[in-house]
């Protein structure tokens, strides 16, 4: 409700920022009108009211300035509606050519160069109207009134100067051509029945329905209805003596009194969209004024329901804290639990390979001390031998050492360790020697970068290996069954951050099943061979380590990324 609200405003407003450019515009065009009749009757004049038109064009100018990027008098703005030449500048080009040609007494330049500025202007408020909403005003009221100071009376204007054109003011259609005089029957029509009747129609609509919209304005009725009243009685009057022409009973009509109607014509039509855009904006802001009452209750509402909303929570969590917090408890021993699960889950997948690689350096040390037995035997035993047996004996059982440490780091639950700072190198390798022996013996190729001992990371030692190993597990079990079997290792140094990789050969091919990966209970896995928990569980490990596991959907390969701040 709020948004809507705010969204209304912003509408209004953006028509009052749209008629208050249109006011110079329109005056100019008033102005301009006028001043061409006076060009070929009144030259004396001529100065005076070349003042009045710099000080219009200035407060176009200044308009221009103020609000002209939001009603999109821009190059952009005017350039995708074919308007890129309808700027300022252009204008005020425009006008220092009519005063050069004037000064010329150039007559037919003149005239033209007249025409051309208004049609300039007349394409300035079009674009305005375009782009400020006043075209797609919502209310009847003000809409009518729009529809006014717009488009009728700019309208009236447009075919009242091409009458002049058409006239020459010289009071008779005797010089006007056959075509002419067409024209001129054709913009009288126009006139008389569609552009007067028009503006009275839209004007005594805005009026009649004004008292549905926001209250009823006490200016409108009155002041709309004398502004119509005059401009009525001078385009009745500009009406008789048209007609007069072109019945041609009367005779040639007096030139001074068509140029002077002609005049007043301009002037009350200047007048009537004065008082008509001047009631609009009162509407506008009507308009506005309610909008924001009706938000600012609506905010006032809101509010009020959000503090019952909060006092009501605070009440049921005082009463059911204690429930809350078992209740907590129980999600974190249950997410403890499951991740737990999840380690010895892992273990229990490479037991046979574990137990495997154990055994065979237990054979190793019992076949290599019978050896050793047999030397000692001997009347003179082999001491250089006897030596590298007993090495040979050190470094398996070394090798065992490692493999039993490794399962005791893994299978004790780390999630309450403290973070240290661990070498990365020292994670990857215990977490290799788990998997190594289910590699080797599914002539799976282990590819691994050269890993920087220099690189460390503030972390929980186990927990990280808990997710290597997953992966690591993931993919022997992906690619066993493949032709081409390989996985790649890789670790980089990213400078605040530490990046690892898990790719194996496989191809993940079907989308749906990328976007289900880190999905609990989700396995591609044979029944009973998977829980759809590890990636799960393996995101929630590095994301509580403020760091990342994603799958790289660029790569060709199925690719898993872990990435971590070196400082957690």
């Amino acid at each position: 409700m709020v948004r809507f609200k705010t969204d209304n405003i912003n509408f209004a407003q953006k028509e009052v920022v749209g008629l208050k450019y249109q006011i110079p515009l329109q005056e100019l065009i008033t102005q301009i009108s006028t001043r061409k009749l006076m060009s070929q009757k009144e030259r004396k004049l001529l100065p005076e009211k070349n003042k009045i038109i710099d000080e219009l064009i200035a407060k176009v100018e200044a308009n221009d300035l103020e609000v002209g990027p939001t009603l999109e008098f821009t190059d952009n703005g005017l350039s995708v509606r074919n308007r890129l030449e309808f700027t300022v500048a252009g204008l005020k080009k425009k006008w220092r050519l009519l005063v050069s040609l004037d000064l010329k007494k150039d007559e037919t330049g003149t005239i033209q160069a007249h025409n051309a500025l208004i049609h300039h202007i007349s394409v300035m408020v079009k674009h305005l109207g375009d782009t400020s909403n006043l075209i797609l005003d919502p209310d009847l009221d003000s809409y009518y009134l729009m529809d006014v100071t717009l488009l009728a009376l700019p309208r009236l204007q447009n075919h009242l100067n091409h009458l002049v054109d058409l006239l020459g003011l010289e009071a008779s259609l005797d010089s006007v051509s056959v075509s002419g005089k067409a024209a001129v029957r054709s913009y009288f029509s126009l006139i008389k029945e569609g552009d007067i009747n028009n503006i009275n129609e839209s004007a005594e609509t805005a009026i009649r329905e004004d008292f549905h919209f926001y209250g009823v304005s006490e200016s409108l009725g009155p002041k709309l209805n004398l502004a119509l009243n005059q401009f009525n009685q001078v385009m009745s009057e500009l009406q008789k003596v048209l007609k007069k022409m072109m019945d041609g009973s009367s005779g040639k009509v007096d030139s001074k009194a068509l140029n002077l109607l002609f005049d007043q014509a301009f002037r009350n039509t200047g007048l009537l969209w004065n008082v008509s855009a001047k009631e609009l904006e009162v509407l506008l802001d009507k308009r506005i004024e309610s909008q924001i009452s009706d938000r600012t209750q609506a905010l006032i509402l809101t509010l009020g329901a959000w503090v019952i909303a909060l006092l009501t929570v605070l009440y049921v969590g005082r009463l059911s804290l204690k429930k809350q917090h078992n209740l907590l408890s129980k999600i974190y021993e249950q997410s403890a639990a499951m991740t737990s699960s999840s380690r010895l889950t892992a273990l229990g997948e490479m037991a046979g390979n574990i137990a495997h690689e154990i055994n065979t350096p237990i054979a190793t040390i019992h076949l290599t001390s019978e050896q050793g037995i047999e030397v000692l035997a001997d009347e003179k035993p082999d001491l250089i031998l006897l030596k590298e047996m007993l090495q040979t004996i050190n470094d398996t059982s070394s090798r065992i050492g490692k493999i039993v440490q490794g399962m005791r780091k893994f299978s004790r639950d780390g999630g309450l360790d403290i973070k240290t700072s661990e070498k990365i190198e020292n994670i990857v390798q215990e977490t290799l020697v788990l998997c190594r022996e289910a590699i080797k013996a599914r002539s799976i190729e282990l590819q691994s970068d050269s890993i920087s001992k220099d690189i460390e990371v503030e972390c929980r030692a186990v927990e990280i290996s808990q997710v290597l190993l997953n992966l690591l597990n993931n993919a022997i079990a992906a690619i066993e069954n493949l032709p081409t079997r390989w996985i790649r290792f890789s670790v980089r140094d990213l400078g605040d951050d530490v990046e690892l990789s898990v790719t194996d050969s496989g191809i993940i091919q079907n989308p749906e099943i990328r976007n289900k990966l880190f999905t609990p209970f989700f396995t591609t896995k044979p029944v009973g061979k998977g829980t759809g928990l590890g990636l799960a569980i393996s995101k929630k490990i590095i994301e509580n380590h403020r760091g990342t596991l994603s799958i790289d959907l660029a790569s060709t390969n199925t690719r898993f990324i872990i990435k971590l701040p070196k400082r957690s």
